[in-house]
């Protein structure tokens, strides 16, 4: 028989083993979670900190969107794509800044910020579906 606090233990414990955070330098950690793209590829979130306000900028570092466009969907070139995307993004409280997408938040709201970029992440990166057979054929 389960409980809620063996679920939320074990949940708990998978995270602290699968969420790996390494120093990139002296404002800036990567964040390797345990999702994957749909290219299978591990996903990685950017903490860049800003020494001088004290807020943190979560990022992808623009591999979303590249990603996206390696395969031929190109959300710049299609008004409902664009749309959708800036729609998504937005309930997210994310931001796209030159094929980054990213969220600016406090020490204090990090891991909820955290959530909603990889959310964004996950749904943008799902885009991919809406290529056209054109698209897939490049």
């Amino acid at each position: 028989m389960i409980n809620a606090e063996e679920l939320s233990k074990n949940y708990l414990d998978w995270c602290s083993k699968n969420i790996n955070f390494t120093d990139v330098s002296a404002n800036i950690v990567k964040i390797d979670v345990p999702f994957l793209d749909s290219f299978n590829d591990e996903i990685a979130i950017y903490a860049v900190n800003d020494p001088y306000t004290g807020s943190i900028t979560l990022t992808d570092d623009g591999w979303t969107i590249n990603n996206l466009e390696s395969r031929g969907v190109y959300l710049k070139y299609s008004k409902k794509r664009q749309q959708l995307f800036q729609r998504q993004i937005s309930n997210y409280g994310v931001v796209e800044n030159d094929d980054a997408l990213q969220i600016t938040t406090t020490p204090d709201n990090f891991p909820i910020s955290k959530h909603r970029l990889l959310q964004a992440m996950l749904f943008v990166d799902n885009m991919f579906m809406l290529a056209t057979v054109e698209e897939l054929a490049r």
